[in-house]
């Protein structure tokens, strides 16, 4: 009988250890599709060109408020919930 329970026991921690070694390999997959993905964006970023250009249109789709926070302080609302404080240079 002790036996009996002595081998159950070590079957049972043998399971869950195999569920734990499931976990953590599904785990370091995840992980290593997710260092492949940062990594090929730095590539492309790295290589490619810095020139960005102006769409209107998308940027009236993205701003949701715009609140002036001072005579030379805005602050830009975005859809999202991001939020941009900005400094307005005054031209003499």
């Amino acid at each position: 009988m002790k036996y009996t329970n002595d081998f159950k026991r070590i079957a049972d921690e043998m399971a869950g250890l195999k569920e734990k070694r499931a976990a953590l390999l599904n785990q370091q997959n995840s992980d290593s599709a997710a260092d492949w993905r940062i990594r090929n964006a730095v590539d492309i970023l790295s290589s490619g060109s810095a020139y960005i250009e102006w769409d209107e249109s998308i940027v009236h789709q993205l701003v949701d408020t715009v609140k002036v926070l001072s005579a030379d302080r805005i602050r830009v609302c975005l859809q999202g919930g991001i939020e941009i404080e900005q400094m307005i240079e005054k031209e003499c």
